[in-house]
């Protein structure tokens, strides 16, 4: 298979969160998509065909859909929706592959700050995109707080350094049926 087109997690993420153009297709089994998937993808269960050689259930699944709109193929690794890709390439589509596939998906985060006017500790909204989790770095001077983390420590630690603050404290709110807590 020559190279295939690749986008990554932030910029899948990024056009997302713009409300850009893009059809994001999941070539994973039903039972797999089953359990989590990027909102508003389409889905073809094609991985088990493709696997085999065989893109003909993807082809017959995608005819009527506009080949100008940009793609982006998804499976659990990011190995299958290559597979996809050229397959789709070669009719003339305009597809690429999620880098590392839904597996990335699940470990991308983000931040944003949360506004409290008038409050003297500043909150850090830490984001994992692809699970809907929730953390938060507060800080005030040199002391940090980790509310709920759920990605890996050193992006707390990362993030309290470049605020010019140390973590003193981790606080689980609650059992976490979404993630696995990080806090110790």
């Amino acid at each position: 298979m020559s190279q295939v087109p690749e986008i990554t997690v932030d910029e899948l993420r990024g056009t997302l969160a713009q409300g850009g153009r893009v059809r994001v297709l999941d070539v994973r089994p039903a039972l797999q998509r089953a359990d989590w998937w990027i909102p508003d993808s389409d889905h073809i269960d094609a991985y088990v065909d493709l696997k085999s050689g065989d893109p003909s259930t993807l082809l017959r699944g995608v005819e009527g859909w506009n080949k100008n709109e940009p793609i982006v193929a998804v499976c659990n690794m990011g190995r299958t929706s290559k597979l996809a890709v050229a397959a789709l390439v070669e009719e003339g589509f305009d597809a690429s592959s999620l880098a590392g596939g839904m597996m990335a998906w699940s470990l991308a985060w983000n931040t944003a700050d949360v506004e409290l006017p008038g409050s003297a500790p500043s909150v850090l909204q830490v984001r994992r995109t692809g699970k809907g989790c929730l953390s938060y770095l507060v800080y005030s001077g040199d002391e940090a707080l980790v509310i709920d983390p759920s990605v890996d420590p050193e992006v707390y630690l990362s993030l309290a350094r470049d605020r010019n603050c140390s973590i003193v404290g981790v606080l689980d709110t609650h059992v976490h049926a979404d993630h696995v807590s990080r806090a110790l």
